[in-house]
């Protein structure tokens, strides 16, 4: 089927959701609209699992932000318009505030190569320090824009994580692999015995390996997860 962006994003809300990523109404993902004007995101006033295609608010780069904070999280607008604005090569993005990536953002020692997720992003990790809610766009939400580089992952410390990707199946397959990664770093330290590391050689090589093993970065493992969603809410936002 040939799905629409907000399509794609709205059924990757729906994914999101039984994968448990959601918080309540406070996390966000979004992607670029189709000629680069702006982007989607989802409404202010539902749960992933409620995420509809045609109520995703677009929010245009032109316009004053401002005018889209009764609709959309205020936080959400301003990061990630900020991080389009500064990254041309991104066009979706994921924010969340899961219990095991709050926690290793929280962990002075950040991401470890501990596990094969981890290896995802092997010297390519950004860190944010906590600087309250990012309402701020001056300063806040290009600073976070600044931290990121050019990396595709980043710890907001204390806070949670970003993923962005090239598409929407990108980010979401950046997210899966960070999100798997802080739940083992998360165990095997609440085990508290001596933890093996692979030596950075092994590591650099898995690190290329698992970025290159194919084109289309995160096309298939999306269009797998599609078979978690009910026929009734696929029917719902592709119709």
């Amino acid at each position: 089927m040939d799905l629409s962006l907000r399509q794609k994003l709205a059924l990757t809300y729906k994914i999101a959701s039984i994968k448990s990523w959601d918080n309540w109404t406070y996390t966000h993902m979004s992607c670029r609209n189709e000629d680069n004007t702006g982007f989607y995101i989802n409404p202010f006033n539902c749960l992933f699992k409620d995420v509809q295609s045609s109520e995703l608010v677009e929010v245009i780069f032109s316009q004053p932000l401002e005018q889209y904070f009764e609709l959309a999280n205020p936080t959400g607008v301003l990061l990630h318009n900020a991080i389009y604005q500064s990254r041309s090569d991104v066009n979706s993005i994921v924010h969340l505030h899961t219990t095991a990536g709050v926690a290793v953002s929280s962990m002075k020692c950040g991401l470890l190569p501990i596990s094969q997720f981890a290896l995802h992003f092997y010297n390519t990790v950004s860190y944010h320090a906590y600087d309250s809610l990012v309402l701020d766009e001056k300063t806040q939400c290009y600073n976070v824009a600044k931290d990121l580089e050019n990396n595709n992952v980043m710890f907001l410390e204390n806070h949670g994580t970003i993923s962005v990707g090239s598409s929407v199946e990108e980010a979401f397959f950046l997210t899966h692999h960070l999100e798997e990664a802080c739940k083992v770093q998360c165990l095997c330290m609440s085990c508290h015995t001596p933890l093996i590391y692979p030596s950075h050689e092994i590591c650099q090589k898995a690190h290329a390996d698992l970025m290159n093993f194919e084109t289309h970065r995160g096309e298939r493992d999306w269009n797998a997860a599609l078979s978690l969603i009910s026929k009734a809410d696929f029917d719902i936002v592709t119709k």
